[in-house]
C-alpha cells in the first residue's frame, strides 16, 4: 500500500497544556493528488479520487504537541479514531464509505472535552452520468432539483456506466454486487439488477428534500469496451456518486388570475391560469403529484395547484406559488347525472339520445326529474346526500333498475348516468281539460294524447261536447277533420313513443246558462287495433259553470274516498292549476311553482295535462313547471287564447295518521313579475268521516316485489300479495310472457340473461328483475 507522509513546516501557537494539533507530521495512504490544507483550526482533507478498487484501507495520521487521551466527538459509520501513542491520533475511514461522508467534519476532544482539531473530509468526485425518468427534475453537479415544491417525490433513476464518453458494453462481476446505495447515510439496499440489453441500473425510491444519495461501486468490477478484447480488460478507477435533493426557488411564472372564487362547491367550477399568453410546455401540478397539460384549468374539486414554466435546457422549469382551492362555506351535496334512452342510439353524434321527464328517486326519498338534455340533479344538505346509496328511474313505462352508488363523503359529490328503456307495451291514453266556463264566454279546451309506449302509434279523436258548449274555430291549427253538432273528429293522429300530442280548440258557453251547472265532457282515443291498455282510451271532463272569479287557482280531485274535503289515508290527488294573463301585453315566459305537502309522495307525481307545452324539474320538494316563448296573450287582445293550466297527480305517503292535513298551494310567475298565489287547497285525512268513494281516477303507484329463486333455470314465483297480471320484459324491451299466475311462472324456454318484470294490481304497479341461467 502506498503511503505519503506530508511535513507542513509550520507550528501553530497554542496552549500546551490543552493539547495542539502540530503541523509537522499528516499522514495519508491516498495517492499524492490529494491535498491536506490547514486553515482556521480545521484540517481540509481532500481526496481524489472518492474511491479507488485498489484501496483496502484509508487513514490519515495527526500529531498534537501534548500529551492526552483523545476521542472522536461525532460518530459516523465506517470512520474511527484510534491512539497509537500519547500524542498521535489515526482516523480510519472505509474506503467504500467516502460517498457517503463527503462534506463531514470530524472533531476531536481531548480528555476535558475540548475540541483540539477538525477534520473536514471533501470526496472530489468524478459523476459518471444520471439521467431521470421522472418529469421536472435536472441534474446540476451532484445536486438534483426537484421542480415543483413537492414535499414527496418517487424518483426513477436510470444509470448509466461509461468509460472516457463509451457505453461499457461487456461486464465481468468480481462479487455477488455491484452498487452500494445509501440514504441518508444509511445502507438500503445493493443494486444487483444489471441489464445487459441496456447497460443500465435503474430503481426507485422515495426522497424528501434534504436526503442525499449515495451510490458506488461495491465490489472491483472488471470491463471491457468494445474494441478490447475479453481477456485484456482493465480495473476502472470508478467513482462514487453523492446526491443532494434541494428544491428549487418559486420563480414568478406570470401573474396568476382566477376566474371565479377559491372556495368551490360540488358541482361547481372555478379557474386559475395566466393573465399573459404561456409558451408550449407549461402544466399545472395538482395536489403535488398530478400533472395535468393545460395552461388555463379547469378546477371542479378541493386542490392545492402550482403552474410549472416550461423548462429551459440546463436550468429548472420555473414554478409558481401554491394555490389552494378549497370547499365552500355552507355547500350542498350534489348528486347528478344523466338519463338516456338505449335504444335511440345517434350515429350523428356517437351518443344516446336524451330521455326527458323521467323521475329520479333516492334511496331515502328524493327525486327529481331529467330535463330535455336528460339532465338531472339533486341538491340539498350534504348531510343527507351522504345517505344516499341507491338511485333508481321511477314510472311504469320505463325500465326501473335500481343502481348502486358511492358517494364522496369529503365532497360530497356523485356523478351516474342513466341508460334505461321505455318498455313494449301498446298504450296511448288520453286526457281533456279547459279552463274556467263563464257563461257567454269562449273557452279553449284542450286534448292530449300520451304514448306510453316505445314505438309510434296512430289514433282517430273523437270529443263530444256537453250540450251548453258550441264548438266554435278560434285558428286554424289542430282544427277537427270533421264537426257535426256536439261531437268533433280528428283523424290519424301518429303520436311518437313517450310524447304527448296536444290538440286545442274553442267552445263557447250558452249565455243563459245558470251558475253552478255541471258540464260534462268527453274524449276518446278510437284506434284500427285496441291497444293492450283500453280503460285509459277514454276521459270524462267534469266542470262547473261559474261568474266572477280569480283566473288564477287551484282545484283538487280526489281518486279513492272522501268526503267534503276530508280523505281517506289511501286517497290519491289530482291537482289542476289554472292561471291566465290579465296584464296589458303578452307574457313570453310563464313558470309555475308548487311546494309538495311533505305528506305527499312525490315520487309518485305523474305530469297528466297542460295547456302548453312545458320543461318540469324537480329541487328539493319544489316542482316546477316552465313555459319558455309561450307567448300567452293577454285577456284585453285575445281572452280564449289568454288561459293556461296544469294537471298533476299525486298519491299520499304511507302511514299519513289521521288528523294530518294536506295542504297545496301554487304560485304563478308572468314574465318579471311578482308571483300571483293561488287559493290553498286543505285535505285532512280521517277514515271514520269519509263516506263517499269516488272511483273515476285511478293511478298506478310504484312499489317492490321480488321472484324466487334467483337466478333461477326453470321456473319463478311471485312474492306480492294480491291478485294481477305478470308481465315479463327482456333486454330490449319487448314482452316474452304474460300470465295471471303467480307460482311455478314456466321460464324453461326463455334465453339465458337478465328479464324484468311488472305485476300489475289494479292500484299499483310493481317492477323488478332476475337472472335466468
Amino acid at each position: 500500500m502506498k503511503k505519503l507522509l506530508f511535513f507542513l513546516g509550520f507550528v501553530l501557537c497554542g496552549f500546551a497544556v490543552n493539547g495542539q494539533l502540530m503541523t509537522d507530521s499528516y499522514y495519508s495512504n491516498v495517492s499524492n493528488s490529494d491535498e491536506i490544507i490547514f486553515k482556521d483550526s480545521k484540517v481540509y482533507w481532500n481526496i481524489s479520487p472518492c474511491y479507488d478498487s485498489s484501496l483496502s484501507e484509508l487513514y490519515l495520521t495527526l500529531n498534537f504537541n501534548t500529551d492526552n487521551i483523545y476521542s472522536l466527538a461525532d460518530q459516523f459509520p465506517d470512520v474511527t479514531l484510534n491512539q497509537p501513542t500519547p500524542h498521535t491520533v489515526v482516523i480510519s475511514v472505509d474506503p467504500t464509505s467516502l460517498g457517503i461522508l463527503n462534506n463531514r467534519q470530524f472533531d476531536i476532544l481531548n480528555s476535558s472535552d475540548e475540541i483540539v482539531a477538525t477534520v473536514v473530509l471533501k470526496c472530489n468526485n468524478e459523476i459518471i452520468e444520471i439521467s431521470l425518468d421522472t418529469t421536472n427534475i435536472v441534474v446540476k453537479n451532484d445536486t438534483l432539483i426537484i421542480c415543483s415544491k413537492f414535499e414527496n417525490s418517487s424518483l426513477s433513476f436510470n444509470f448509466k456506466i461509461r468509460n472516457n464518453g463509451t457505453i461499457l458494453k461487456y461486464f465481468d462481476l468480481c462479487g455477488t454486487t455491484l452498487f452500494n446505495i445509501y440514504l441518508n447515510n444509511k445502507f438500503v439496499k445493493s443494486g444487483t439488477n444489471i441489464n445487459f440489453s441496456n447497460y443500465k441500473f435503474w430503481g426507485s425510491m422515495n426522497l424528501i428534500t434534504g436526503d442525499t444519495l449515495s451510490i458506488g461501486f461495491a465490489n472491483p468490477m472488471y470491463y471491457c469496451d468494445q474494441t478490447t478484447s475479453y481477456y485484456n480488460c482493465k480495473l476502472p478507477k470508478t467513482k462514487s456518486y453523492i446526491i443532494k435533493l434541494v428544491e428549487n426557488e418559486a420563480t414568478s411564472v406570470n401573474p396568476l388570475f382566477l376566474k371565479g372564487d377559491l372556495l368551490i362547491c360540488p358541482g361547481d367550477t372555478t379557474w386559475i391560469g395566466s393573465d399573459n399568453d404561456i409558451t408550449d410546455g407549461c402544466f399545472w401540478v395538482k395536489n403535488m403529484a398530478e400533472t395535468l397539460k393545460y395552461d388555463t384549468l379547469s378546477v371542479t374539486q378541493p386542490s392545492t395547484y402550482r403552474l410549472v414554466k416550461n423548462t429551459i435546457k440546463g436550468k429548472c422549469a420555473s414554478v409558481s406559488t401554491e394555490i389552494k382551492v378549497k370547499k365552500g362555506i355552507n355547500c350542498q351535496g350534489l348528486i347528478k347525472g344523466y338519463v338516456f334512452d338505449k335504444n335511440s342510439y345517434n350515429n350523428n353524434t356517437g351518443k344516446y339520445n336524451p330521455f326527458e321527464g323521467v323521475k329520479v328517486k333516492t334511496n331515502n326519498g328524493l327525486v327529481t326529474i331529467s330535463d330535455k338534455n336528460g339532465y338531472y340533479e339533486f341538491r340539498y344538505d350534504s348531510i343527507f346526500i351522504s345517505e344516499v346509496n341507491q338511485l333508481k328511474i321511477v314510472g311504469s313505462k320505463f325500465f326501473n333498475q335500481i343502481q348502486s352508488i358511492y358517494v364522496d363523503k369529503k365532497f360530497m359529490l356523485v356523478n351516474f348516468d342513466f341508460l334505461t328503456f321505455l318498455l313494449e307495451t301498446k298504450d296511448l291514453s288520453s286526457h281533456l281539460n279547459s279552463s274556467r266556463n263563464r257563461p257567454g264566454f269562449t273557452m279553449p279546451y284542450y286534448v292530449s294524447i300520451e304514448n306510453k309506449g316505445k314505438n309510434p302509434l296512430t289514433t282517430n279523436v273523437s270529443v263530444t261536447l256537453d250540450g251548453n258548449l258550441t264548438y266554435t274555430s278560434q285558428t286554424e291549427e289542430n282544427k277537427p277533420t270533421k264537426a257535426s253538432g256536439q261531437t268533433l273528429t280528428w283523424e290519424n293522429i301518429t303520436v311518437e313513443s313517450g310524447a304527448t300530442k296536444r290538440l286545442t280548440f274553442y267552445a263557447t258557453l250558452d249565455r243563459t246558462t245558470p251558475l253552478g251547472t255541471e258540464l260534462v265532457s268527453s274524449a276518446e282515443l278510437i284506434m284500427a287495433t285496441p291497444d293492450d291498455v283500453p280503460e285509459n282510451d277514454k276521459t270524462t271532463f267534469k266542470t262547473i259553470v261559474s261568474g266572477s272569479f280569480d283566473p288564477n287557482d287551484k282545484l283538487v280531485t280526489y281518486a279513492g274516498a272522501f268526503t267534503e274535503g276530508y280523505v281517506y289515508d289511501t286517497t290519491s290527488f289530482e291537482y289542476t292549476i289554472r292561471f291566465q294573463n290579465t296584464g296589458t301585453d303578452t307574457a313570453f315566459t310563464v313558470r309555475v311553482e308548487d311546494v309538495i305537502s311533505k305528506n305527499l309522495d312525490l315520487t309518485t307525481i305523474n305530469f297528466i295535462d297542460a295547456s302548453h307545452e312545458f320543461t318540469p324539474s324537480i329541487s328539493g320538494d319544489t316542482v316546477k313547471w316552465t313555459f319558455n316563448n309561450i307567448l300567452l296573450p293577454d285577456s284585453n287582445v285575445n281572452e280564449p287564447a289568454s288561459h293556461g293550466f296544469i294537471r298533476f297527480s299525486i298519491n299520499q305517503k304511507i302511514g299519513n295518521l289521521p288528523g294530518t292535513e294536506i295542504r297545496n298551494k301554487a304560485a304563478i310567475y308572468f314574465d318579471f313579475n311578482d308571483p300571483v298565489i293561488t287559493n290553498e287547497i286543505v285535505s285532512i285525512v280521517d277514515n271514520d268521516i269519509v263516506t263517499e268513494l269516488e272511483n273515476e281516477l285511478n293511478y298506478q303507484t310504484q312499489g317492490i316485489i321480488s321472484t324466487y329463486p334467483n337466478p333461477a333455470r326453470t321456473s319463478i314465483s311471485i312474492n306480492a300479495e294480491g291478485t294481477g297480471t305478470f308481465e315479463l320484459y327482456n333486454a330490449i324491451g319487448s314482452r316474452v310472457l304474460q300470465t295471471s299466475s303467480k307460482e311455478n311462472i314456466n321460464i324453461e324456454i326463455l334465453k339465458s340473461g337478465v328479464y324484468y318484470y311488472q305485476f300489475i294490481t289494479n292500484s299499483e304497479t310493481f317492477s323488478g328483475s332476475f337472472v335466468k341461467e
